[in-house]
């Protein structure tokens, strides 16, 4: 096996011979695109992503198996991530198996199981003892700390969030003013790794449409810090409310919506973490290709910037 920096020399110089191959052909092909229907040419933009997916999925890929090498981690430990790799780079669609879920990203033979009764995970019990002390940490945040939550879910009402995991990215920021939250998350595997942490505050009247979380790899966690009457969230066919203290776990890749009826806010702890069914190698690989990945994108924008605008290269565009 070649160390992963030759190798991703080798794959790297196989990319920019491809995107050679490929600029040539559309320089070529400029003028027969111009009188394009315009379904042609949304078809030909199309093919071009598709192959931008197809190069970035087999770099990564082979850096994973190459990686794999430095920590015991074969091609047979990773056989489920194939697919959900192409899929990632839009150039598989995903398979779903249950009524209800719809994830952008299927990781195979993981259960599909909607709600989780909170016994079935030994740590929750640690972290509703912790309770007092996050909300706290909770009731300390101004209405200044709290900004709208970026996805436009909410039909009506108002939905705000404080960040302490955003892209399971540390926001350093406002970690450092919840240690002892974070600090009861420390022994949940994949809490901060597998995705979101942040404080979610829904106001009364609010209401988010059904919707799916982007994959089946984690599962997700609210500890409620406030409860709210006539507050409730449906999760496939399971209507579920918020008790005070308590924990509801549910897989967030099945349609899921929430009403609020009530007359005060509801808070909850959101996070996610690993699906019990990921093995710590699969838990590894994801961490590595998102965190690869985010990389990989940067760097052939950067590269494609660069090269248009050389002098008579033949990316230039004319």
């Amino acid at each position: 096996m070649l160390p992963v920096n030759f190798e991703r020399k080798l794959i790297t110089q196989q990319i920019l011979r491809e995107a050679n191959k490929r600029s040539t052909n559309r320089v070529k092909s400029t003028n027969v695109r111009r009188s394009m229907p315009l379904k042609a040419q949304e078809d030909a933009r199309h093919s071009t992503m598709n192959a931008m997916g197809v190069l970035l999925y087999r770099l990564s890929w082979h850096f994973l198996l190459s990686a794999g090498v430095f920590r015991g981690t074969g091609i047979h430990d990773l056989r489920r991530l194939r697919s959900y790799l192409r899929q990632r780079f839009n150039i598989e669609e995903p398979r779903w198996v249950a009524p209800y879920q719809r994830p952008k990203k299927m990781l195979a033979g993981l259960r599909s199981n909607p709600v989780y009764p909170s016994d079935t995970f030994p740590w929750v019990v640690e972290l509703e003892a912790a309770y007092p002390s996050i909300l706290e940490e909770y009731k300390r945040l101004t209405e200044d700390d709290l900004r709208p939550h970026p996805e436009d879910l909410a039909d009506t009402g108002r939905w705000n969030v404080f960040y302490l995991y955003f892209g399971a990215r540390l926001v350093r920021r406002n970690a450092n003013r919840c240690p002892k939250t974070l600090s009861a998350l420390a022994k949940i595997p994949g809490a901060g790794a597998a995705g979101e942490v942040y404080f979610s505050i829904m106001v009364p009247g609010t209401h988010l449409r059904p919707h799916c979380g982007q994959t089946n790899a984690r599962i997700r966690c609210h500890l409620c810090l406030t409860e709210a009457r006539d507050c409730w969230i449906r999760v496939a066919e399971h209507k579920l409310q918020w008790v005070a203290g308590r924990c509801i776990i549910f897989d967030d890749s099945f349609e899921h919506e929430v009403w609020h009826g009530g007359d005060t806010p509801r808070a909850v702890l959101l996070f996610d973490f690993w699906h019990p069914d990921l093995t710590d190698a699969e838990q590894w690989a994801l961490t590595m290709v998102r965190d690869d990945s985010r990389r990989l994108r940067a760097r052939y924008r950067q590269f494609v910037s660069t090269v248009q605008k050389l002098p008579n290269h033949r990316w230039r565009r004319r």
